[in-house]
């Protein structure tokens, strides 16, 4: 189990783009122990392994190889790209029906009015789903 629990927390701060030290600071751990958990030399307490699965958002099932899936309670995420675009029709539809104007300037109050219907509408729609 040691050995793949390394491994992902190795790919991990790889894919995070920070260094062992880096992490090691975050954990308050030393380096050598984090460079030994991700050896597979050592393995960490529950107490780190919670630590890490929060900092990184994924699952202690994928930290310990019991899911390829990092994230089982959100196995879907965005990319940026994605993110934009779905904003992009979100304000389309908000200018076709006349409820912003194209090049408004939106103050918090209007974004804060359009996040609220859209929660509504989540909201009728997951009824509608029930029924």
């Amino acid at each position: 189990m040691g050995k793949v629990l390394g491994e992902r927390i190795k790919k991990l701060r790889k894919e995070k783009n920070i260094t062992q030290k880096e992490l090691a600071k975050i954990l308050n751990i030393q380096n050598s122990t984090l460079s030994q958990y991700e050896n597979g030399i050592n393995e960490p307490s529950d107490e780190i392994k919670i630590k890490i699965a929060d900092f990184f958002n994924v699952s202690i099932d994928y930290l310990l190889g019991r899911t390829d899936n990092p994230n089982p309670n959100n196995s879907y995420k965005l990319t940026d790209e994605e993110a934009d675009k779905l904003a992009d029709e979100i304000i389309e539809i908000y200018i076709k029906k006349g409820k912003i104007k194209r090049g408004e300037k939106l103050t918090p109050e209007k974004i804060e009015k359009i996040l609220k219907e859209i929660e509504i509408f989540i909201d009728m729609a997951n009824k509608l789903e029930d029924i």
